[in-house]
Formats: structure tokens, sequence, C-alpha cells
């Protein structure tokens, strides 16, 4: 669908769920040409746009090796997009990536959930506050660069610096060490569309049916609400 962008063009809100791991570079350039043109994309997925895929005929290609696709230019191989050689950060088209989130089940010293950093539009009716924890245990999360000062948990802008970004919760999980699964908004430019993203690959799964479904099921409704109706996200 994301390859023709005469299928996106016209929607006001695109919603990306599930697992969502393997893209084209065409779908890619569509997705961040229908937010430069400000459409808004609800990110409910996580290890979301990890890896690089392209058609060949009816057949979806993807090696797990970068060097065994060698007969194409370094920038179209298949492979993960965090590959420098492939010159795409994940994080210039949704603000987190795999790296930085890792495995959110894991033993590791996180909370299977979000600890809410501050006040946010999303998360009205639900009673969450600062400090408070979102449950949505995550097999696989996209993360960022974070700063702790004191009391206070921000995002690090020398990993994600656009017009406008704001931290809603993040969870401590692993993959190689700590990392820093996180919900996040932001807004690349001035004129481009606002993104919701929860990192989370089970937040319609185990989230939308576990502990705290309801509340899970509450911020998803704010999040698509608050998108079609043009409110401010970064309140």
């Amino acid at each position: 669908m994301l390859d023709d962008y005469e299928n996106i063009k016209n929607y006001k809100l695109i919603i990306i769920s599930a697992h969502n791991e393997y893209w084209t570079r065409k779908g890619r350039r569509n997705f961040d040409k229908f937010i430069d043109e400000g459409g808004d994309p609800l990110i409910l997925s996580g290890n979301t746009m990890w890896k690089q895929v392209r058609y060949e005929d009816d057949k979806v290609i993807c090696f797990n090796q970068y060097y065994n696709d060698s007969l194409f230019p370094d920038s179209l191989r298949t492979f993960n997009y965090g590959l420098i050689y492939l010159k795409y950060p994940i994080e210039s088209s949704i603000g987190l990536n795999f790296t930085k989130g890792g495995y959110g089940i894991q033993q590791d010293n996180g909370w299977n959930g979000y600890k809410i950093v501050g006040e946010s539009i999303l998360l009205k009716n639900t009673e969450l506050a600062k400090r408070d924890i979102l449950s949505v245990p995550s097999e696989e999360c996209d993360g960022a660069d974070l700063i702790f000062e004191n009391d206070k948990v921000t995002l690090d802008t020398n990993f994600i610096n656009f017009y406008r970004q704001k931290l809603i919760g993040y969870d401590i999980g692993y993959r190689l060490g700590d990392t820093n699964p996180s919900f996040i908004v932001f807004q690349k430019k001035k004129s481009s569309g606002k993104i919701i993203n929860v990192g989370s690959n089970t937040w319609c799964l185990d989230g939308f049916e576990g502990e705290d479904e309801k509340l899970v099921k509450q911020i998803t409704t704010n999040c698509i609400n608050a998108l079609l109706n043009g409110e401010n996200v970064f309140d």
C-alpha cells in the first residue's frame, strides 16, 4: 500500500500497528512525504521499520547479512536500516529505533511498561501522573537516548532533534546493555505532521488485554482523537 503514494495522499491519519518491521525504501519515502505534507501518523508498534526489503516479481526479498545482497548498491541492500551504509536512519522517520529500545520483558531493571514523566493531553481520563507506571509488557521496543537529571527525564536532542519533541514515558529494557524503550510525540518541522510513537510491538496485544488494558485503550483513543481534531499533543 505505501509503495504507491496515491493510496495514502488523501488521508489525515495513518495508524501503524502490531509488528511492522519490514519496509521498502519507496514505502518509507512515501511515509515521510505524507508527514512532510502535513499528515499525522500514530505508531502503535515496536521494532518498526527495522529492515529494508524490496519486491521482485511476487517475492519479498530480505537478506539476513548485508554482504550477501552484493548485486545492489549499498543503500539498496536488504538489511537493517540502522546500518550506516543504507544512509537512511530509522529515527529520521519515526523518532525511535530498535537499537535504543531492545527487549522489554527480559530480565532487566525496568517495569514492563512506561514510567510517566509528566502531564500530557494524551493521558487525559486516565489519572496517570508523574512516576506512575503504565503496564505494557513488550517483547520488542523502540527507544531513544534519554537524559536523566535529578528528578527529570528528557529526550537527548543529540539523538532526536526536530522542531518539537516530547517524552511521555520510558522503560528500561535490554539489548547488549540497558536500553530505553520510549513513548514519544514529535514534529519534524513547523509545517509537517505530528507523530505519536508508543514504541511497543505488543501495545495492541498484551496492552489491550493486560493489567492496564483500560488505560492503554483510553490513551489510544486520546491519541487518535487528538490527531484527528488537530489538538496540541505537546500540552
